[in-house]
């Protein structure tokens, strides 16, 4: 089978490491297998791929994709594949969209108006919001409904599944021989500067527009553990912008060990130092559809995890498996912490419980035969769009949709498709914003 994932971003970006743990296993199972991303990397992460072909967003496919696997709706991986039916003999392949987040709450939250406003704009006002990495509010509802096969990081995403459109959940994978319990390195304590007294939190993921809020909780919940007299560290890898330092209070950042961009090799053992990991967050249209790429590395080092009762959490058992946060307040994740510094027995467990949750739900050799099993169905099935319709120029996914469809599809979805249709694809003078230069 000849596969090409589309990542949205590149190396440094969460998604791309759950591209490249299912292109490695997918090549070592035997696929031709490619990967596309906004630019190439060198050295350790292009071997990281075992050998798959590593291509730019643009360059020409090596030979013609079975599968092409889109990983998210936004508009670069949208963009990219729009340049290859463009540009290349694509013949009838089965197009499958990955999604990972509530992308209406993400450019709502990001525009600061309500979602159904954005899709009544133009796309000379969404330039701004696209520029930043976002989805189109329209055309990505467009590109779910051509597609072969939909799959969710988390089940709650198959509410964005058009109807008549297939819905698969796949789990992101982890090398839990990597990413296994160990015993804290007290070389390493040593090298960071950490008093053999203190109790460690690690935080790896950097601060962006989307979560500092609920990052600002964690530093406020640390802040307050001291302030009740345990001595607790936040061990934080990941850039942060200056914006959010500078909105932390002093006393906050003197319990912070900022440690910025790390190798990922060095994240088990920095996990390993903790003695417990939390995702900060509470219920909302942002938490309930996404499964922060921390939790299954969290899960899987057998250390005690504290989390919102929310997205995975669904699969797990409070106090069982790990400790769920009620509204997640700082004093919220502050009782949670004093919990389990007071419960060892109970720190213990859970992180054992969590280590078999880890085992069971991300293994990656076991997700990635889930997936060959999924483009193996998808392949059996006729094929959804016929995607040649989109490579003219300055014409998108709106063509897919001729007036007379054989596929049962939403009618507001048709109805989106006609509007861009009426306006004869991209007018000219935006036409440089989505498509090849």
């Amino acid at each position: 089978m000849r596969i090409l994932l589309i990542c949205y971003g590149d190396f440094i970006t969460n998604s791309w490491i759950h591209v490249a743990a299912f292109a490695r296993a997918l090549k070592i199972a035997g696929h031709d297998c490619m990967v596309s991303t906004p630019a190439l990397p060198t050295g350790r992460v292009r071997a990281e791929l075992a050998g798959a072909a590593l291509l730019r967003h643009g360059d020409p496919l090596p030979c013609a994709a079975d599968i092409i696997h889109i990983w998210t709706p936004r508009m670069a991986p949208l963009r990219a594949l729009l340049q290859l039916v463009g540009n290349t003999v694509l013949q009838t392949p089965r197009i499958i969209v990955h999604l990972e987040d509530n992308e209406q709450h993400l450019l709502s939250h990001t525009a600061g108006v309500p979602f159904s406003a954005l899709t009544l704009q133009s796309d000379r006002s969404l330039h701004p919001l696209i520029k930043k990495g976002l989805a189109h509010p329209v055309r990505y509802q467009l590109l779910l409904a051509a597609a072969d096969l939909i799959t969710g990081i988390t089940p709650a995403l198959a509410a964005f599944a058009p109807p008549g459109v297939p819905f698969a959940l796949l789990h992101p994978g982890l090398d839990l021989d990597i990413f296994c319990p160990q015993a804290p390195d007290p070389l390493l304590r040593s090298e960071l500067g950490l008093h053999p007294t203190d109790r460690v939190i690690v935080y790896p993921g950097g601060a962006n527009l989307t979560n500092a809020t609920e990052l600002r909780t964690l530093y406020m919940a640390v802040a307050l553990l001291n302030q009740r007299g345990h001595r607790v560290k936040l061990l934080r890898t990941g850039p942060s912008a200056p914006w959010f330092t500078n909105s932390l209070t002093t006393e906050e950042r003197a319990h912070e060990m900022a440690l910025g961009f790390v190798s990922r090799n060095l994240i088990p053992r920095l996990l390993a130092l903790a003695d417990m990991l939390v995702q900060p967050g509470s219920l909302g249209p942002f938490n309930d559809y996404r499964l922060p790429s921390k939790l299954p590395e969290f899960l899987a080092s057998g250390r005690p995890v504290i989390l919102p009762a929310t997205n995975i959490a669904a699969l797990m058992k409070d106090g069982e498996h790990a400790l769920f946060l009620r509204d997640g307040s700082p004093e919220d994740i502050c009782i949670q912490c004093e919990t389990l510094l007071a419960q060892p027995g109970l720190a213990s467990r859970l992180g054992e419980a969590g280590r078999r949750f880890a085992e069971q739900h991300f293994d990656i050799n076991a997700n990635a035969r889930t997936l060959n099993q999924l483009y193996h169905e998808t392949l059996a099935r006729p094929v959804a769009a016929d995607w040649r319709r989109a490579g003219r120029r300055f014409h998108d996914e709106a063509d897919l949709f001729p007036l007379f469809s054989g596929r049962a599809t939403d009618p507001s979805i048709l109805t989106m498709a006609a509007n861009r249709r009426r306006l004869g694809g991209f007018p000219r003078h935006i036409a440089r914003f989505f498509t090849a230069p």
